[in-house]
């Protein structure tokens, strides 16, 4: 689609807005991908990110496989780490 993986992925958060474009474009050029897309984004690379199309998926399409209990406080703990990377912070 004529743009490089550093330009798509590789900006700061502050184009995250423009990049999700990309996304949208896909979606309404590619009719042929029936679900969505796999990607990896700047912070967590290589770890692949799912991104699903609301008008192509129903809640039907997926299925609880596993549930983590966070009783212990290891939940939060994790979550807020993940958060962190993502430049996200979690408040409870």
């Amino acid at each position: 689609m004529g743009i490089s993986r550093e330009l798509l992925i590789g900006s700061s958060a502050s184009q995250y807005e423009r990049t999700a474009l990309w996304a949208e474009e896909i979606h309404e050029q590619f009719t042929d991908i029936h679900h969505g897309l796999i990607w990896t984004s700047n912070l967590c690379d290589p770890d692949d990110a799912m991104l699903f199309f609301g008008d192509r998926v129903d809640a039907a399409d997926f299925e609880i496989v596993a549930v983590r209990e966070g009783t212990d406080g290891s939940f939060i703990r994790d979550a807020r780490k993940a958060g962190r990377q993502a430049g996200i912070r979690i408040a409870l």
